[in-house]
Formats: C-alpha cells, structure tokens, sequence
C-alpha cells in the first residue's frame, strides 16, 4: 500500500474529510457515462467510485488530485504510510481510500457496498485480500 500526500492546510483537509466521509452509505458506480440528472455518476452526487469520491472530496476544498487512481502514481508526493495523517489518500494499483479522523478510511469496494468507512487496519487487511 502506498500513501499520497496532498499538498493542502488544514482547513481544506477537514473539507474533503468532511464532505467524503458525509457520503456513507450512498452507492458505487463506475460509470463513466451521464446519468439522469446530468453529473457523471462515478463523480457524484449520487454515487461514487473511490476515485472520484476522493477527487469530488478535495474538489469541494478547492484542492486538485487525479480524478482516478491511475493519476496519483505520479501525481501526488508519496510518503511511507506510517507517516499517514488525516486527509492522506492510501492508494493501490486499482483502489484508494481517503484517511479521516481517529484512524478511519473512507472508501468503496464494490457495487454491493458502497461507500462505507473501516479502521485503518481493517482498510490494509482488505488491500491485501481483495486488491
């Protein structure tokens, strides 16, 4: 697992903290197409995938990240995740989770799921059987 620093203050941190961890419980989606209502639904409002969850999130506190995880190889400073602090996107070839308050993950796996929220530990434990 690797972790990609965001380069922003505090204050913006705890906007995308905020804003991503508000989502829980609404679906997942991978469609790149429009829905309905206009947005691309991979990008919210009304469902997520993990990638656009966490580029909808930093959007909201005026932050750029990759809007999928093939951006932030490159895209984002790494740094070692022990090092991780709130707001830190941990990433993986093929699925990120964005780090919140009290060691919490904010992510989506899977269509069944949607967005839920998972202790660190529990979040590295799923990297390591499911990705």
């Amino acid at each position: 697992m690797y972790q990609r620093s965001v380069n922003a203050s505090n204050g913006c941190v705890d906007i995308a903290i905020d804003y991503a961890f508000a989502q829980e419980g609404k679906p997942y989606s991978d469609l790149p197409c429009y829905n309905r209502t206009g947005e691309c639904c991979r990008f919210g409002p009304n469902c997520f995938d993990s990638a656009g969850l966490i580029y909808v999130a930093y959007r909201q506190a005026r932050q750029k990240v990759p809007p999928t995880h093939q951006g932030y190889p490159g895209g984002l400073k790494s740094v070692g995740v022990g090092n991780a602090k709130p707001g830190d996107i941990l990433w993986r070839s093929g699925h990120v989770g964005l780090l919140g308050k009290n060691d919490k993950v904010v992510h989506l796996s899977n269509p069944n799921r949607g967005v839920y929220i998972l202790s660190l530990s529990n979040f590295k434990q799923f990297l390591q059987t499911h990705i």
